[in-house]
């Protein structure tokens, strides 16, 4: 087995974000975005081996952590509750970026260099971005329009969709993964009690990852990281807490239970409330199928790219890609039920443990009906688990 995987904080990029400076009218509309608050949410402590063993079970076809008690994942009212964006609405879309004309974001920056557009894509963009520093000319040069839309390019290229993701740590051979790590650990410590640590502060009408936002940082370390990876093997449906936000988070964000793709330039995702039913206080059933692309390629940097034969675009905000959850299941009148022969079709399509039975630790936890001091004390105990274990090995 692999070791942990190494985090990419990039902290320099996002001081460099905060130091951009932006006219009154730009800043105004960069708040009303609800956008503007990323450039706060990344100043928690990253755990190195709690998020490496997450990450491995991370199935980029699906999309959702697989888990022993079956799927779980980051859905769109996780998103809008650990950091307090806005995730419904019209979507943020950079149009023009890739056209090859001098109307889009490309043809600007050319004419700020002097040079024609067919001179800067070939030496400059020849892995289809754009260079931060170019952008950055454009929000200081630009109209109060295109200053916007080069800024919010920086904000979310440089917080929300980082070059190496998620999808892509997940595979065997990676050693290292940047993107939205925040997000990923807070949604942790949202969901399973077992991992919180003490410590969190958390304020009314405030981002819950703003409640970490002291802790130090964890490097990794190969004694930490098998135990974090015994104890992902002996979580149960039970000890999840399903519901960290109330009863009914889609109440709250109906868009949550929207099914189709999300968008950011070029990358297209599927997503899919009906394989986390639980996490809408809803019996979990056997999903419905994953859409097929029909186009599938590997270029040679690696990457691959899908194409599923729709627009996203044509999806996204219609009232028939919001899915009643009565349409799917049923309401759980315990949380960590599950549906007949769900458990059975899901042990036939993934692995969800790590270890033989013979090889596997067992630890006490915190299930989602107990006390937050309880699971403070618990989270403790098992960290001196931890290093008990250090020192005999």
């Amino acid at each position: 087995m692999r070791s942990w995987i190494k985090l990419y904080e990039r902290p320099k990029a996002v001081r460099e974000i905060r130091e951009i400076w932006l006219s009154e009218a730009v800043a105004a509309r960069v708040e009303a975005s609800g956008l503007g608050i990323l450039r706060e949410c990344f100043t928690i402590g990253l755990d190195d081996n709690l998020l490496s063993a997450f990450i491995e079970r991370w199935h980029p076809d699906t999309n959702t952590f697989h888990m022993p008690f079956g799927e779980i994942s980051i859905m769109l009212h996780d998103v809008q509750h650990i950091l307090g964006i806005p995730v419904s609405g019209e979507r943020v879309h950079v149009d023009g970026l890739a056209e090859a004309d001098d109307s889009g974001l490309r043809g600007k920056i050319a004419r700020f260099y002097g040079v024609y557009l067919s001179d800067v894509v070939p030496s400059r963009y020849k892995n289809g971005g754009l260079l931060t520093s170019d952008l950055r000319n454009v929000v200081y040069l630009g109209n109060e329009h295109d200053s916007l839309r080069a800024y919010l390019l920086i904000l979310l290229g440089h917080t929300l969709f980082m070059d190496k993701s998620v999808r892509i740590a997940s595979r065997r051979d990676s050693t290292g993964v940047s993107g939205c790590l925040p997000l990923l650990q807070a949604w942790i410590y949202e969901y399973f009690p077992r991992f919180q640590p003490g410590g969190g502060f958390f304020f009314e009408d405030r981002p819950l990852v703003e409640a970490w936002a002291s802790l130090p940082r964890a490097k990794g370390d190969s004694h930490t990281f098998q135990m974090y990876r015994h104890s992902l093997d002996d979580l149960r449906s039970e000890h999840v807490r399903w519901l960290p936000y109330g009863n009914r988070p889609q109440g709250a964000c109906r868009v949550s239970l929207y099914s189709g793709f999300i968008r950011h330039l070029d990358i297209v995702e599927p997503y899919q409330p009906d394989r986390c039913m639980r996490q809408f206080g809803y019996i979990q059933a056997i999903p419905l199928p994953m859409p097929i692309p029909i186009v599938e390629s590997r270029a040679a940097n690696g990457n691959y790219r899908l194409d599923f034969g729709q627009e996203p675009d044509k999806t996204w905000g219609s009232e028939n890609s919001i899915t009643p959850l009565r349409k799917l299941s049923r309401k759980a009148y315990m949380l960590f039920e599950y549906g007949d022969g769900y458990m059975t079709w899901y042990a036939e399509i993934s692995h969800p443990y790590l270890y033989p039975p013979s090889h596997r630790l067992h630890f006490r936890s915190v299930e989602f009906h107990e006390e937050p001091e309880v699971a403070l004390a618990l989270s403790r105990k098992f960290k001196n688990v931890f290093q008990q274990t250090s020192e005999e090995a």
